[in-house]
């Protein structure tokens, strides 16, 4: 299998072939460049994924784009930045503790 440089995460056909198609991904492009949806980047590899996350001066997501594009705003706190994405998280987390979601079965 080679993975096609329109690569869509979000192909209704994958979720049969996910695993295959993702250790694919891992063992020859962990940082994969898609043509899709306007184009976006996917790291596949736990280590990498860590330092994106870690990182927001290099890897931000503020100025990125919404995939599927659905919202007609950026979501909070996905969309965001430090120190805008934490203050987001920690307002809404209040909102998703054990005892908050519990309140709702």
């Amino acid at each position: 299998m080679t993975i096609p440089k329109d690569f869509d995460y979000y192909d209704t056909t994958l979720p049969p072939h996910y695993h295959e198609t993702f250790a694919e991904i891992r063992s020859t492009c962990p940082v994969l460049h898609s043509e899709a949806r306007g184009g976006y980047w996917l790291v596949s590899k736990y280590a990498d994924v860590k330092t994106v996350l870690s990182d927001p001066a290099t890897y931000s997501s503020a100025d990125g784009l919404e995939i599927p594009m659905t919202a007609a705003l950026p979501l909070p706190p996905i969309a965001m930045d430090p120190p805008l994405h934490r203050d987001f998280r920690t307002m809404l987390n209040r909102f998703f503790s054990p005892r908050r979601l519990n309140e709702f079965e």
